[in-house]
Order: structure tokens, then sequence, then C-alpha cells
């Protein structure tokens, strides 16, 4: 075995790092997958096994992130292909896919339906109705390594909110239903990542540099959208906080505070919707199992 010149200790930095990124791994490493490769023991050499095991993990690292097979790197079929070459490449290939890990290809991802969505058809927002009415709700991993790699692999919580409404503009309480409907409708879908949230229309709302590896058992504001022209005061925003280490509890907040001038507070009528869906890593390489949800509290 003339070219056999990687020692254990060398395979095992190179089999720990990828581990790192594709297993539960910790802080903000770690996908919570499958690890085909292990360490090898000190003295023992390190074979074909060992080697296409670490291929198996680049593997699926490499393509969850581009989509594609590594091109730089091979399986082996003898102990004399592995080589100082084929290391070199293993080594190059480590140091792209830990600074790229958090990156999801479109094609290894799935957008999917929470299952909890609400609607409200009652009126609200004028004289003597609710001002505020919530959607409240828990997203729950199963485990604290499930929700660091469920975003850790790029997942995301997704939000919407519209409102239709059939009334037309002689009607007293036209331009406060407009306003809520440009409002939701404008600030497109919300998105709630690793460690930021923001929104497909990032002019229309304000997002947050909290994301999941942010959050604590206290709420904190994700998102607000305010009304514009005179109901600037109206607002939709999201809030979020652990229930435990695999829990999380969200709080969508509508808020009706514009209450007209002399006396008089229009009512929002139509139908309200708050929608909820994510974005997981769903591919042949990582595949993350989707959170389970539950309403506490609906429109």
């Amino acid at each position: 075995m003339v070219n056999q010149i990687i020692s254990a200790t060398r395979y095992n930095e190179l089999q720990g790092r990828i581990a790192g990124i594709l297993g539960a791994g910790s802080g903000d490493k770690g996908y919570n997958a499958t690890v085909s490769s292990s360490a090898v023991p000190v003295l023992e050499t390190v074979l074909v096994i060992h080697m296409n095991n670490l291929y198996a993990d680049f593997t699926n690292v490499y393509a969850h992130i581009y989509g594609i097979l590594p091109s730089t790197i091979s399986t082996v079929t003898t102990d004399n292909e592995i080589t100082e070459v084929l290391y070199a490449a293993y080594e190059t290939l480590i140091t792209t896919l830990e600074t790229n890990r958090f990156t999801l290809h479109p094609d290894q991802d799935s957008l999917e339906a929470s299952g909890i969505n609400t609607t409200r058809t009652t009126v609200w927002g004028g004289t003597s109705l609710p001002q505020t009415i919530n959607h409240s709700f828990t997203v729950n991993f199963g485990t604290a390594n499930a929700r660091r790699g469920f975003f850790n692999a790029g997942g995301e919580i997704q939000f919407t909110a519209n409102l239709t409404h059939e009334l037309g503009p002689s009607d007293a309480n036209y331009q406060k239903n407009v306003d809520w409907d440009t409002m939701l409708s404008n600030m497109q879908t919300i998105k709630f990542k690793r460690t930021i949230t923001d929104n497909t229309n990032p002019g229309s709302g304000t997002g947050s540099s909290t994301g999941s590896e942010d959050l604590n058992t206290g709420y904190q504001t994700l998102f607000l959208k305010t009304g514009s022209a005179t109901y600037t005061n109206n607002s939709y925003s999201i809030q979020a906080k652990l229930v435990n280490d695999f829990t999380i509890e969200f709080n969508i907040q509508f808020a009706d505070a514009d209450v007209g001038a002399g006396g008089a507070d229009e009512y929002v009528t139509g139908t309200l919707s708050s929608t909820i869906a994510h974005l997981r890593a769903s591919g042949s390489y990582v595949n993350n199992p989707a959170p389970s949800y539950v309403n506490t509290s609906t429109l």
C-alpha cells in the first residue's frame, strides 16, 4: 500500500468536521442527519470502506447545499487509491462546506402546509368590538437536536395573512378595510429562520435579527408591519418565545389601534386569514422531519 499515506489522525480530523455539519452537531453546526463515517482508531489503517463512508457524508452535505454531486472527490476501490491528492481535495472541500453549510438548494427542499391556518369572518376593530385579535400556536420539533438541525439545514417557518372584503367606496368602513388588505398583501411572506426574520418584500414591514437561535422564554418581536396614511396605528406583528428547548410558541397579533376621529371607529369586515407553512430540507441527502403544530388561539 505504497500510496496509503493518510494517517488515522488526519482522517479523523476530516471525519469529525463533516460529522459536525451532517450529524447532531452542537451550537451553529449539525443537520441532525445520519452519519455514515466514524473515527478510525489511531493505530489502525485507513481503508477503502472508511474513505467511501466519508465520501457518502461529504456527498450528502454537498448535494444538500449545491443540488449536484461533488466533482473534486470520489470513491475508491483499492487502498492504493487513498492518496495525498485525494486527501487534499477533501481538505479543501470541507472548508467550503463549513462556510456554506446554512445553504439549502431549492431542489432539496419542500414547502409544506402547517395544518393550523385560521380565518375570521366576524367583524372586529370598530366601536365596542375587539380591537386586537391573535393567532397563537406552538411548533414542536421533538428534540433540541431536531430543532437545531431543522434551522441549520435551511428550514424556515413562514407566515402570510390577507383580508378579502366586498365593501364599496361609498361604505363608511371601506378605507380601513382597504388599508388592512393592502398592508397584509404588501408584506408578502414572512420567513422565520435560524438567526433572522425577514420577508419577501423587505421594503414593506420591519424584520429583525431574531431567529431560532436567539429565542428565550420571553416573547420577542420578530416582525412588524403598520398601516399607512391615517391608519398608521394599525399593525400586524409576530412574536415568539421558547416553551422548552424543542418547542417554540408564536403569537401573531392583528391590532386595529386606529379609532378614527370624532368618536367614529370603523370596523374591519370580510374574511381575515392567517396562514402558516414551513420550508424544510427534504431531499435524498438531508431530510429533516416536519415539526408538529398546535393552535393555542385562533382568529
